[in-house]
């Protein structure tokens, strides 16, 4: 278990250089401390797992949008099991953001058991996110056509 907690803390390490604005990154900062105690020794209490939320901006050449929130959960074994991913934003419909979440697990899915994947899922939205975020955008601007037909008729 230790092995995996250090894991998870160099990960964390990594995010924060990546990711040094306060709003940015998001980290249970007592659960974090109490990982560090654990792996140092300092008590043999295992700690909880670890919440950490971050922001990304998805690569898109289009007008500016409001960021994907990445909500993150590490258990104890992760990486020996997969972490829990949420996306949300404001940009996206519900059905949408549904359809986003599932395809995050989908290509999360195909990592092995071992394998660190928090980075890979974060480079993935930010690479698709953009389709999702057209895709809902879409959808609204057909709703209010609808809305407008429906109101004129």
């Amino acid at each position: 278990m230790r092995e995996n907690l250090r894991l998870q803390l160099s990960e964390v390490e990594m995010l924060r250089s990546m990711y040094p604005e306060e709003d940015e990154l998001k980290v249970d900062d007592e659960v974090l401390i109490d990982i560090q105690e654990f792996c140092s020794g300092k008590t043999e209490e295992k700690p909880n797992g670890l919440n950490f939320s971050l922001s990304i901006y998805p690569d898109c050449e289009s007008e500016s949008y409001l960021a994907i929130d990445l909500s993150c959960y590490f258990p104890q074994d992760y990486p020996n099991i997969k972490p829990e991913f949420f996306a949300k934003s404001q940009s996206l419909s519900r059905d949408v953001q549904k359809e986003l979440n599932d395809d995050l697990i989908s290509y999360i899915s195909a990592f092995d058991s071992g394998e660190l994947c928090t980075l890979p899922a974060i480079q993935w939205i930010q690479e698709n996110g953009d389709q999702y975020v057209a895709k809902s955008r879409t959808e609204g601007q057909h709703l209010k056509q609808k809305i407008i037909h429906n109101t004129v008729s």
